[in-house]
């Protein structure tokens, strides 16, 4: 009886000390900075110039002819 009340104590206060960090590492978050960040990042994209090529002229560079690779990367640090 008395170990079953430990057990039932511990898993209480696990519990209750879980719900506490997850309420503590509750963060504001900035929009406009993410916002910002993003912009800048796409501004410094590495298929800035080649995003506007259609597909012959991106096999002529050797380069695969879809963009969708170079479309993905964008997407992927979209916040």
């Amino acid at each position: 009886m008395l170990k079953q009340k430990n057990i039932i104590i511990s898993i209480a206060i696990i519990f209750l000390f879980g719900v506490f960090l997850n309420y503590n590492s509750k963060q504001k978050t900035d929009y406009n900075l993410v916002r910002e960040l993003h912009k800048k990042n796409l501004e410094k994209s590495p298929f800035k110039e080649t995003k506007k090529l259609n597909k012959k002229e991106r096999k002529e560079l050797q380069i695969p002819p879809n963009a969708y690779n170079d479309r993905l990367w964008e997407l992927t640090m979209d916040p």
